[in-house]
């Protein structure tokens, strides 16, 4: 099962993510629209760390899960959120940040929440996007 958010989150020619409220956005870097498509089309999750800027848009790619379960990399500037039955996990925040790569938040199904991140941008505006979903849900 897969919820995007798509409908109510700015894309990346307007340079925000934002679900929808008076709790802000979270701003894409700039460059992401202009992106090549990446030729990788799996990345595993120990590999998302070490991934980098990845110099191509992951959009259509996927991120192998343990056991195998996978998750679809959005479009530039879209939130994903997508049930999952991995291990612990519960359910996965995904987030193409354009340049930076991509980043997600592991949510268990014991309330842990663990961010993963292909670079240290990615990881900061992933943690703003955390930050903007507890914002959401209040």
């Amino acid at each position: 099962m897969q919820r995007a958010f798509s409908a109510c989150v700015a894309v990346a020619s307007l340079a925000v993510v934002s679900g929808c409220n008076t709790c802000g956005g979270v701003s894409i870097p700039p460059g992401g629209d202009g992106l090549e498509p990446c030729t990788t089309w799996e990345v595993s999750l120990d590999q998302v760390p070490v991934l980098g800027d990845p110099g191509c848009n992951l959009e259509g790619a996927e991120v192998v899960l343990a056991d195998d379960e996978r998750v679809d990399i959005p479009a530039v500037g879209t939130v994903s959120e997508q049930a999952v039955e991995s291990g612990d996990l519960s359910t996965v925040l995904i987030v193409n940040w354009g340049v930076p790569g991509i980043g997600m938040t592991l949510n268990g199904a014991d309330g842990s929440a663990e961010v993963v991140a292909s670079s240290p941008e990615a990881r900061d505006l992933q943690e703003e996007q955390n930050a903007l979903e507890s914002c959401t849900t209040r």
